[in-house]
């Protein structure tokens, strides 16, 4: 962990704590569904394309990491899709890719970057380091969503597998298949 304080002659105050943590690269497959998190549209470049479930690409992707479904955890929590270099992050409509904030902080000394960082448990989950929310697909009439595109959002972390084990991803590394 690393964190970064200011002072001022009566007090010293923490502003933001940044969690260190292992990067890790490949696909992210859900292990309820065995699907992998994928981002919506052609492309699936463009800032603002909601992510979902879908088919794993592990066949398209070539050195240069041609897929929207190539995603990077890098040691400071940002989850970025290889392809666009975009962050993962919440926005109303669920989870989406965004243009990365790397700690702007804000007038009121928040860091608008919390929204973007993730930690990826010893558990399968991936967990928000600001809010403490899991990555999960949008359940269907009180059932785990596991159909092709649909959405993912975050939602309070399920520490046992009951409704919804599909907080569970596991990494895998490209050309193999198997976990990372």
């Amino acid at each position: 962990r690393s964190t970064s304080t200011w002072t001022t002659s009566t007090s010293t105050t923490t502003m933001w704590q940044v969690m260190m943590v292992p990067p890790r690269i490949g696909f992210l497959r859900n292990t309820l569904s065995g699907r992998c998190i994928d981002v919506s549209g052609t492309s699936g470049l463009a800032a603002g394309n909601q992510l979902q479930l879908g088919d794993c690409e592990f066949v398209m992707l070539d050195e240069t990491g041609d897929t929207d479904q190539y995603l990077l955890l890098d040691e400071f929590g940002y989850l970025r899709s290889r392809a666009s270099e975009k962050c993962i992050a919440y926005s109303s409509g669920g989870l989406s890719i965004q243009d990365c904030i790397i700690d702007d902080s804000t007038d009121d000394g928040l860091v608008a970057s919390a929204g973007h960082r993730w930690v990826y448990t010893e558990t399968g989950r991936l967990r928000n380091q600001a809010r403490g929310k899991c990555f999960a697909p949008k359940p269907n009439d009180n059932q785990p969503g596991t159909a092709r595109d649909t959405r993912l959002t975050w939602t309070e972390c399920d520490f046992v597998d009951g409704v919804f084990a599909n907080q569970r991803w596991e990494w895998v590394l490209p050309g193999r298949r198997t976990m990372a």
